[in-house]
């Protein structure tokens, strides 16, 4: 339970790392970034509503992909590092989960207690948005963000 609720919660961060980036690129290369970004929010919530990783291997396959076109993309100068560090922290941090469930499809099949469950989502959720929050202020639209309790005056 607890490795499915990290990895849906790291999908999650992900995915608004994904949505972030793909707000400051050209639509050609915005778009199936766009697309990758919603595909793993639904995918993250259908890990939490399962209890488990469907599909494993086409996730790690992802994983895979998105590794080489974000460093694609950081090595070609069009995103910075930071954001793909933590993108990378987390897909690999469900691909690690997602291996580990097919080597032992019988772990974790207990059921925790709603205190555990929510002890999980909240470690989980901090986590996250530790990781997520300083990656989204380095992308295209973060840096053109306004400063903390500054308002727009017309």
């Amino acid at each position: 339970m607890f490795r499915t609720v990290w990895s849906a919660l790291a999908l999650a961060g992900a995915s608004l790392i994904l949505f972030a980036l793909a707000a400051g690129l050209q639509p050609v290369l915005a778009v199936p970034l766009g697309v990758l970004a919603v595909s793993q929010l639904g995918f993250g919530g259908l890990v939490l509503r399962t209890d488990r990783i469907p599909a494993p291997r086409v996730l790690l396959g992802v994983c895979g992909v998105t590794t080489a076109g974000s460093l694609a993309l950081v090595f070609g100068g069009l995103i910075g590092f930071v954001p793909v560090a933590a993108l990378l922290l987390f897909q690999w941090g469900v691909a690690i989960t997602a291996a580990l469930q097919l080597r032992n499809p019988a772990a974790e099949k207990r059921n925790a207690g709603s205190g555990r469950m929510i002890a999980a989502l909240v470690s989980g959720a901090i986590v996250v948005a530790t990781i997520t929050t300083p990656a989204l202020s380095l992308t295209e639209p973060g840096s053109t963000a306004l400063p903390r309790g500054v308002h727009h005056h017309h």
